[in-house]
């Protein structure tokens, strides 16, 4: 795939009522602040151990790129291929359309993108067809943005709640700004504010610990969209793969009994997959807001998850049970995904 578009590369009302979660996630960023920095990517790193005894844990290539979930060997291992993570494919070239379908058979693309990242996106694809350089270079970009056969699921995993979490941080000045930016129709502007005065201050790990509480509904209705097999192979994405996507993943690998040491190692993989697009990607995240550390992986976020989950919920199975996803369709996620 060119090196623009590296979207199958492996691999983000008003108040909330819980000030109990507020300060849990005050905590979290708290203890991640040092670590939620950039970092290189695993490339020539030794791997851990991921699994005793039966388990071994291979990662499989094709042509240079690392695949987005781990292959397993041994009975009881991954299926490889059932589920992929990426960033979007929204400038996927024809080429790369073509293997989505045929190479790696995709039945489903499950988006997790917000209304403002679609608009902006449907903005900048406009903006491209009107440069001959880039229409000439990127056939694709006259195609409907769905690829023709596929089935598109669209969950907004940062929904109604964890929206207003966000706001319930503001300052009253900064929240009737806000919403005043929103009714004259400055979007991005509007977001920039949360993103310098709330998401900023959280941290990738924060933010991630905030989605597990606040998007219980969003996130249930993501894994029952996977565990149906005549859905299977699923692409599921965001903007860059790694944080909204990762933690979706990452609750999957959870239920299938994948350690959290392989869990973040796949996670990291995202920083050296998304570095040919990094300038683009650091100029959207400063527009709303962010710093560049929001463009990388943030060490510790899937050790911190598991702990967050173990110690609010009592592990991610009783997260789960809490939250709809239950052990009845755990068993099929497992039947789905696992030899």
């Amino acid at each position: 795939m060119g090196d623009q578009n590296a979207p199958f590369k492996s691999l983000r009302a008003l108040f909330t009522n819980s000030t109990k979660k507020k300060k849990r996630i005050q905590r979290a960023k708290k203890g991640s602040k040092k670590k939620n920095v950039q970092h290189q990517a695993f490339a020539g790193r030794h791997r851990p151990n991921y699994y005793s005894g039966d388990w071994q844990l291979i990662y499989g290539r094709a042509d240079g790129i690392p695949s987005s979930l781990p292959s397993m060997v041994l009975p009881g291992s991954l299926r490889e291929g059932l589920l992929l993570r990426s960033a979007r494919p929204d400038d996927a070239t024809l080429d790369d359309r073509a293997r989505l379908v045929e190479e790696y058979a995709i039945r489903t693309v499950m988006d997790l993108r917000t209304k403002t990242e679609h608009l902006n996106q449907a903005r900048k694809r406009d903006t491209d067809l009107k440069l001959p350089a880039l229409a000439k270079s990127n056939a694709a970009l006259a195609e409907p943005v769905q690829i023709p056969g596929l089935n598109y699921i669209e969950i907004k995993i940062t929904g109604r709640n964890f929206e207003r979490f966000l706001l319930s941080q503001l300052s009253w000045i900064s929240y009737f700004k806000l919403i005043f930016l929103f009714i004259l129709g400055y979007r991005m502007q509007a977001i920039s504010i949360l993103g310098r005065e709330v998401m900023q201050p959280q941290g990738l790990t924060g933010l991630a610990l905030a989605t597990v509480d606040q998007s219980g509904p969003e996130i249930a209705e993501a894994l029952n969209s996977i565990i149906d097999p005549s859905g299977l192979p699923l692409l599921v994405h965001c903007t860059q793969g790694k944080d909204r996507t990762g933690i979706i993943v990452a609750l999957v690998l959870m239920v299938l009994g994948v350690s959290v040491e392989a869990i973040d190692y796949d996670y990291r993989l995202s920083d050296e997959a998304l570095a040919p697009e990094r300038e683009a990607r650091l100029r959207e995240i400063r527009e709303i807001g962010l710093t560049d550390d929001f463009g990388s992986t943030a060490e510790g976020l899937i050790e911190d998850t598991a702990q967050h989950l173990e110690t609010e919920y009592g592990g991610v199975d009783a997260y789960l049970d809490g939250i709809g996803f239950d052990r009845q369709r755990r068993d099929r996620l497992r039947e789905s995904l696992l030899y």
